[in-house]
């Protein structure tokens, strides 16, 4: 039979997201090509994995028999790309590096620039997105370093960065602008613009230890387009200084009482910290930030 893990790879993420639906969101591509993917590869075992209903997709028993072999496959094809992927790098002296976007926009441009003076053969490949993304490729095996905000990541050593103050966000005439400082429960009650869950950990826990659930009325996964539509009067947000950095054009942005704040670290894969490029750039980024 001729490996595809491709198809492997859309197998276990139909079984993630409980859906052929929500599989095509994740991987960016329709629902038909899904539907496609998995009778090419049910006709190549020979048997249906899948058995599906308005609730979603469930294992078959022969789905579920197959399964640990699949993640093998897929575990598998991984450590070869990654093992690869650092002999290569190794000859060209590429950095893989993660960042949500606060940090890909206010530092990644001025550590670079000045990392590549001092190194000039270094080349660097950016991944984007969110939290959740970072700590997915760096479970993956995709990043050699990662710009973080969780207290640990698996397999990492982390570098403590910077405290990043969580803010409030409000229209520039809103009834709470004049203040000196925000209190949570004084967000009680007002319309909240905020990213989707899973990407946002600092407004949520903001709200959590406040004890009470915000009226969140639009999510987007865009920041700046929070900044926009909070400056439009549509609601207030909760949103870390560093993103709001040369951006409080009709907006009021305000410390919070008790003060919060977002730890930014940078992850090293623990199989990246033999690698002499990815510390120097590691113990360099430690020394940019701080100064």
């Amino acid at each position: 039979m001729k490996i595809n893990h491709s198809k492997y790879e859309t197998f276990l993420c139909i079984i993630e997201k409980g859906g052929l639906t929500a599989a095509a969101a994740e991987l960016g591509c329709t629902q038909s090509n899904i539907t496609h993917i998995l009778k090419s590869l049910e006709d190549e075992f020979g048997f249906t994995l899948f058995s599906r209903g308005r609730t979603g997709a469930a294992l078959t028993p022969e789905g579920y028999a197959i399964l640990p072999y699949v993640k093998a496959e897929v575990e598998a094809e991984r450590t070869l790309r990654s093992h690869a992927d650092d002999i290569r790098r190794k000859g060209s002296g590429e950095i893989r590096v993660g960042a949500f976007t606060s940090v890909s926009v206010n530092w990644l441009p001025g550590i670079i620039c000045a990392y590549r003076k001092a190194h000039p053969g270094t080349n660097f490949k950016l991944f984007g997105g969110d939290y959740h993304d970072m700590d997915r490729m760096l479970g993956e095996n995709r990043l050699d370093v990662a710009f973080v905000t969780r207290d640990r990541a698996a397999g990492c050593k982390l570098i403590r960065l910077f405290e990043d103050p969580i803010m409030a966000v409000l229209p520039s005439n809103h009834p709470l602008a004049s203040a000196s400082s925000v209190k949570a429960a004084d967000l009680r009650g007002e319309n909240i613009i905020c990213l989707p869950e899973s990407s946002d950990d600092d407004s949520r826990i903001v709200f959590e230890k406040a004890g009470f659930q915000p009226n969140i009325r639009f999510t987007t996964t865009d920041d700046y387009a929070i900044i926009a539509m909070v400056a439009g009067g549509l609601g207030i947000s909760l949103m870390p200084l560093l993103l709001l950095s040369g951006r409080g054009d009709n907006v009021k942005v305000l410390p919070l009482d008790p003060p919060s704040s977002r730890t930014i670290s940078l992850a090293v894969p623990e199989r990246s910290m033999d690698s002499k490029a990815v510390s120097e750039f590691a113990a360099f980024v430690a020394q940019w930030v701080k100064q």
